[in-house]
């Protein structure tokens, strides 16, 4: 006979708290493997803030490749309220000779003979509570009289809290708290934050729309490869073109009007101009404060001297994003972006240079500097 553990709740979103939990019950009781149920429609939840099918996606993420772990769309199948009884009927039916332990937190214990056909569930699982460090667990008299079998596990301090993961990802931070792929889902899905995507479409053509998305998509991987804050990266990508619509002459008034910058060489071109300008309407339009987003925003076209990663990321982001047409030197871009940021920049700026000077214009003397500098840095002399 198999032992498995099932871990019910909103995954909203799922986190390390919640992987800790279940690997912890396994271990603890020699299960088997711990199921993740993410709940459809939980009777006593509000405002569950991603939908059914982004949840179960999430914990399916999270879980992959951890030995221990398992995901069920069980509880989410009838699209109608579903209490944790007939979770267990369900789970029953489909795994034969199991024995099932449902987890718990130790302040569900004292209302759990108040559950939704308490005597049945009784019947078909026995209860695992998983206290936090220093909370007294109180046994529940009522409910072992109704047939309940409770086991309780050690104490354990349980990292992560899904409303604390929801405040830091509504504020575009990154919570080490979650995995890193459910993180990239997230961003690339536009949830917990607020949706910039309607504002972005008005304010550009389809073709920069398309290809705002795909920096942000690239951004995501980038970030994800070279340890750069997800939740940052995505935002710069995709606000790194909002000013990218306007014309030379409206982003020249911006610039002088917001004293912006004062060199002329930037002044005249609305290539350069628009990434600064960019940063400021991220600013005033969308309320970004965080200096580190507005300034890879800001520096995302000519670069600047010791570029952080995050700069770098979105610069690099915006020359390979999947939607770009064929260039000279892409492939080699995208291929040196697979080890080094700066490499791929570097490799970015020659293309552009050697573009801008075949048309018989001049190379930006800011991106001279910028070039220079990424070649002290990867000692790559042409």
């Amino acid at each position: 006979m198999r032992h498995m553990g099932v871990l019910g709740g909103t995954f909203d979103p799922v986190h390390w708290g919640h992987l800790y939990l279940a690997e912890e019950a396994a271990r603890f009781f020699s299960l088997d493997k711990v199921i993740l149920c993410p709940a459809g429609n939980p009777p006593h939840k509000e405002n569950v803030c991603a939908s059914p099918k982004a949840r179960l996606k999430m914990c399916r993420l999270a879980c992959a490749g951890r030995e221990k772990l398992a995901v069920s769309d069980a509880d989410m199948r009838e699209g109608k309220t579903s209490y944790t009884a007939s979770l267990m009927k369900r789970l029953c039916r489909e795994y034969p000779d199991t024995k099932f332990y449902f987890i718990i937190g130790a302040d569900k214990l004292q209302k759990l003979h108040m559950w939704h056909k308490a005597e049945e569930l009784f019947k078909l699982c026995d209860l695992i509570v998983c206290p936090r460090t220093g909370e007294e667990v109180i046994r529940n008299p009522e409910a072992e009289k109704m047939g309940a079998r409770i086991h309780v596990m050690e104490a354990a301090e349980f990292p992560g809290a899904s409303r604390d993961v929801r405040g830091m990802l509504a504020r575009w931070e990154s919570p080490d708290t979650v995995p890193e792929p459910v993180l990239a889902y997230i961003a690339v899905h536009n949830l917990y934050t607020e949706d910039l995507l309607p504002r972005l479409r008005s304010m550009m053509n389809a073709h920069r729309y398309t290809h705002t998305l795909g920096v942000r998509d690239a951004a995501v991987i980038l970030a994800q490869r070279f340890r750069v804050p997800v939740m940052q990266a995505a935002l710069a990508a995709l606000l790194h073109d909002c000013a990218k619509g306007m014309s030379t002459r409206e982003l020249r008034e911006i610039a002088l009007r917001e004293q912006l910058t004062d060199d002329d060489e930037i002044l005249s071109s609305g290539a350069m101009l628009h990434g600064i300008v960019g940063a400021y309407l991220a600013k005033s339009l969308f309320g970004v404060t965080d200096e580190a987003v507005l300034s890879a925003i800001r520096y995302h076209t000519m670069g600047k001297r010791d570029m952080t990663d995050l700069e770098l990321c979105i610069f690099v982001a915006d020359a390979i994003e999947s939607n770009r047409e064929p260039y000279p030197g892409l492939e080699n871009i995208r291929k040196a972006a697979e080890t080094s940021l700066a490499e791929a920049a570097l490799l970015s700026l020659y293309g552009t240079r050697d573009y801008v000077l075949s048309q018989g214009k001049e190379f930006i003397g800011k991106s001279y500097e910028t070039m220079r500098d990424l070649e002290a840095r990867t000692e790559n002399k042409e």
